[in-house]
């Protein structure tokens, strides 16, 4: 049941940064699809993350019809090293998950804006302003699917 309530929420979100719309606010709106997978990583393990980065950079590439596979590809990688950031430290500290959202929605930026050529500077204000963003998404991402996902997750971060 907590898969299939994922797999609406990556839909919802690929739907969401895929409309027109957001695309005026744009790196100063957060990666919900790529916080969502980072979060499902860190909460589930790598081999999740893996899975959940492949299906949601294939929705996100099929909704905005560009970058199809190598979004998928970078997704997937990302969900997986997150999931083995859990497995090898055990991540509780919101500090720690706050610093892995400006790790991985940092390289996927870099990626994206330097391997790719997407418009953007590298170090401006809006690049730090768009990671504080995606990060502190990540908190309320994470800790709005740990409340569902595991008790003592939630137990642990209420003390904090």
């Amino acid at each position: 049941m907590k898969y299939l309530a994922a797999l609406l929420l990556m839909i919802f979100f690929a739907l969401l940064e895929t409309m027109p719309f957001f695309y005026g606010l744009g790196d100063l709106f957060p990666d919900l699809t790529l916080l969502l997978i980072v979060a499902l990583g860190l909460l589930e393990g790598s081999l999740t993350g893996g899975l959940a980065g492949i299906l949601g950079g294939f929705l996100l590439g099929s909704f905005s019809l560009h970058l199809f596979a190598t979004r998928a590809v970078l997704f997937g990688l990302i969900g997986a090293f997150t999931g083995y950031l859990k497995e090898a430290f055990y991540l509780k500290n919101p500090l720690a998950i706050f610093l892995t959202g400006l790790g991985t929605v940092g390289l996927e930026k870099l990626f994206f804006w330097g391997v790719l050529g997407f418009p953007g500077g590298f170090f401006t204000s809006q690049f730090f302003l768009s990671l504080l963003i995606n990060a502190l998404s990540l908190l309320l991402i994470y800790y709005f699917l740990a409340s569902f996902w595991s008790k003592e997750i939630y137990r642990t971060a209420r003390r904090w």
